[in-house]
């Protein structure tokens, strides 16, 4: 990969999708990442396909740069699922201006 650094991530059974659990458990670690631990900076990384978890890293405040995005040769899955999407927050930015 590209960059270095602390990552968020999520991954639920399929029965546990839509219901706000990936969202709630990101928003804390995030909190936790930036208040407690003192990051400056909190990375997530998905599939361009993967709509879901782009819309988690949105509602969580998240942010991309279509200049870091990647090619990762080492996903399966063919050329859509190797493309690569990098979300950030940046910890100055964190909590969100209401």
């Amino acid at each position: 990969m590209p960059f270095s650094g602390v990552e968020v991530g999520w991954r639920l059974a399929r029965a546990a999708w839509g219901h706000g659990y990936a969202t709630e458990a990101a928003t804390i670690a995030l909190e936790y990442g930036f208040a407690t631990a003192g990051l400056s900076e909190i990375l997530a990384v998905t599939a361009e396909t993967n709509l879901r978890s782009q819309a988690v890293m949105r509602r969580i405040g998240m942010t991309t740069d279509p200049g870091e995005d990647f090619h990762d040769p080492e996903r399966t899955g063919g050329p859509a699922a190797q493309a690569g999407a990098v979300q950030e927050v940046l910890g100055r930015r964190w909590p969100q201006p209401a």
